[in-house]
C-alpha cells in the first residue's frame, strides 16, 4: 500500500488528504495544530510538527518511510521539493523552485531563458527602495519578493520618497524573506489576462486548466472573474506554451501543477507575470474540474507516488466541456457585512453560491486576493452567451454592507 505525506492539514490541504484516502494510500500529515486541524479526523497518521520544520518533516518521512510528499500551500513547496530531492522520491530541484517563488529570480530566470521580462530590481532596505525607484521611468509596480495572492501589490505613478518608503515597508511585512521588488509597469492591452494550472508529469504537460480572468477598473491588480474554456488562436497558444515551457525547462521542472499568470503585451509577446509553484487557490481545483473534467487533486496524488493510470487516462481520453465561470466577489467598500445583491439578467445562470463571511461580520475594502467575500459559480450553454455576460458580472454581483 502506497504511503504518501501531505505537508499541512488546514482545510486548504482537505481536497488532497480525501484524493489520497480516496485511492487507498496511508496518508501521514504534519501540521503544527496536531489535534485542533481539520485533517485529525481524518489522516491514518498525524504528527504535530510545524511545516516549516524541515527537519522534523524528514525524520517523519525517513520514519514512516514514504513514498511520495505533497503539498499546496506556497511556503510549504521548497521544503516538499527538498525533501522529495534528498528522498529520491517525485519532485522538482530545490534551485528550481526556488526561481519559481521569488520573484526577483523569477525576472531573472526569464531573461536567462531569453523570454520577456520587465526592469526588475530586488531590493532589502527603505533606503534602496526609493534609490531605485528614483531613477525608474514611471508608472511602477511595488510588490513583495515572496509572496503570493497580490498581497501587498502596489502600482505608483510617480516618484515620491514617502510613498515608495511606506509602500517599501507595506510589502516587506508580506515578503517571507523581508524583501521587495520594484519593476516597471507593463501595459495591459484590456482588464482580461491568461491564468490557471497546467500539471506536468515527465514529458507529460496537461494544457486544459488554463482559463481567461477578468478584472474590475476599481481593482486591476486583482483577478474576479474565471471563465472557461480558453479560447485563442493557434498562434498566440503556441507563443504562449513555447514561453512557459522555456521557463519550466530553463528552472529544471518535471512535477506538479502550477497556477500562471499572464497577458499578452501591446507588442504580441507573452508576458508571464508568475508561476506558482503550486494548485491556484481560492476554490480554483474545484473551478478546474467543473470545466475540465479533470480531477486534479486526483493527478497529484497518484503522481507522486508514481502511479499512471490516471494520468495516462487524462492525456488520451476526451471529456465533455463545460461553459463555466467562477466569481470572486469582493467589497468597493470597507463595512458589516448584510449579503449578496445580484443583478437579475444573471440570476438564472448562477449554479452555487458560496459565502465567506457571515451577516454582522466586518469586511475590508478590496485590497487583494484575500478580501474575497464570496465565491459564485456560474454556466452558459455556448461560449457566445459566456463572452456575452462575463462583463455583466463583475458588477452584477454586489456586497451590500451598513
Amino acid at each position: 500500500m502506497k504511503k504518501i505525506l501531505i505537508v499541512g492539514g488546514g482545510v486548504n490541504q482537505m481536497p488532497l488528504i480525501r484524493a489520497a484516502k480516496a485511492e487507498g494510500y496511508v496518508v501521514v500529515v504534519v501540521d503544527y495544530a496536531g489535534k485542533k486541524c481539520p485533517a485529525y479526523a481524518v489522516a491514518d497518521r498525524l504528527y504535530d510538527v510545524s511545516t516549516q520544520d524541515e527537519d522534523a518533516i524528514m525524520e517523519v518521512a525517513r520514519k514512516e518511510g514514504i513514498d511520495g510528499i505533497i503539498s499546496n500551500s506556497e511556503p510549504s513547496m521548497l521544503i516538499v521539493n527538498s525533501i522529495a530531492e534528498r528522498l529520491q522520491l517525485v519532485g522538482n530541484p530545490t534551485d528550481g523552485i526556488k526561481q519559481l517563488t521569488s520573484k526577483g529570480s523569477f525576472r531573472r530566470l526569464q531573461r536567462r531563458v531569453g523570454v520577456f521580462a520587465p526592469d526588475c530590481h530586488e531590493v532589502a532596505t527603505e533606503e534602496e527602495a526609493v534609490r531605485v525607484a528614483e531613477r525608474m521611468s514611471y508608472p511602477i509596480i511595488v510588490k513583495p519578493c515572496e509572496s503570493s495572492g497580490s498581497r501587498g501589490c502596489k502600482r505608483i505613478e510617480r516618484f515620491e520618497r514617502e510613498i515608495i518608503a511606506g509602500t517599501f515597508l507595506e510589502c516587506s511585512r508580506y515578503s517571507r524573506n523581508g524583501k521587495v521588488v520594484i519593476e516597471e509597469y507593463v501595459p495591459m492591452p484590456s482588464l482580461r489576462t491568461i491564468e490557471g494550472d497546467i500539471f506536468v508529469y515527465g514529458d507529460t504537460i496537461i494544457w486544459e486548466g488554463l482559463y481567461h480572468t477578468t478584472r474590475a477598473g476599481w481593482a486591476p491588480m486583482v483577478p474576479m472573474t474565471y471563465t472557461a474554456p480558453m479560447r485563442m488562436d493557434e498562434r498566440r497558444m503556441d507563443s504562449l506554451r513555447s514561453t512557459i515551457l522555456r521557463v519550466l525547462q530553463g528552472a529544471g521542472i518535471r512535477f506538479g501543477q502550477f497556477n500562471i499568470e499572464g497577458y499578452f503585451t501591446h507588442t504580441g509577446e507573452f508576458f508571464i507575470i508568475e508561476i506558482n509553484a503550486r494548485q491556484g487557490g481560492n476554490f480554483l481545483p474545484r473551478f478546474l474540474r467543473r470545466f475540465t473534467g479533470i480531477d486534479y487533486n486526483r493527478l497529484l496524488v497518484t503522481t507522486c507516488v508514481k502511479e499512471e493510470a490516471y494520468i495516462n487516462e487524462v492525456a488520451t481520453s476526451e471529456r465533455p466541456h463545460r461553459f463555466a465561470m467562477m466569481s470572486s466577489v469582493y467589497s468597493q467598500e470597507a463595512g458589516v457585512y448584510q449579503g449578496l445583491d445580484f443583478d437579475p439578467l444573471i440570476r438564472d445562470k448562477i449554479k452555487d453560491v458560496r459565502q465567506l463571511v457571515s451577516a454582522g461580520e466586518a469586511v475590508e475594502k478590496c485590497i487583494d486576493g484575500t478580501s474575497i467575500v464570496a465565491s459564485v459559480d456560474l454556466e452558459f450553454d455556448s461560449m457566445e452567451e459566456l463572452d456575452a455576460f462575463t462583463p455583466l458580472v463583475v458588477d452584477g454581483i454586489r456586497v451590500r454592507i451598513v
